[in-house]
């Protein structure tokens, strides 16, 4: 099993329609392909994991660095692991920007995506960074 974490600035037209559409093709590629994984988004950052096989996921890291979505997209680590810490997620999308969080109050679901991710398996160094990038960047 191989494992991939990076992080890169959104484009600032970047809406919840683009959000969506991503989520979408990710959640098919992935489903096609045995990939999982989870992908942040907030305050214009994104932050993604990605678990699968790692010519599959080299080749689409590849694909995500030409995405004109995003910017100065930097891979904070990958490397191969026993088991998957996803297993569950074909692609979970968080967007923290969603306005339909404003009715959630924001701020609580901050604190429990924080709370979240101390609970959550931290078994190996990319899912370290992926949950540490996501607190800074809520903490921000």
């Amino acid at each position: 099993m191989f494992e991939l974490a990076y992080n890169s600035i959104a484009k600032p037209d970047i809406d919840g329609k683009n959000l969506k559409d991503i989520q979408e093709i990710s959640q098919k590629f992935n489903s096609e392909n045995n990939i999982t994984g989870c992908l942040v988004y907030y305050k214009g950052q994104f932050v993604q994991i990605l678990e699968g096989n790692e010519e599959i996921i080299e080749d689409l890291y590849a694909r995500i660095e030409k995405d004109r979505r995003h910017y100065h997209v930097k891979k904070l680590y990958s490397n191969y692991k026993e088991k998957r810490v996803f297993g569950e997620w074909g692609m979970a999308v968080v967007d923290l920007d969603d306005p339909e969080l404003a009715e959630l109050s924001q701020e609580l679901f901050e604190q429990n995506l924080l709370v979240f991710s101390e609970l959550t398996d931290r078994s190996t160094m990319a899912v370290n960074l992926f949950w540490n990038k996501v607190r800074q960047i809520i903490k921000t």
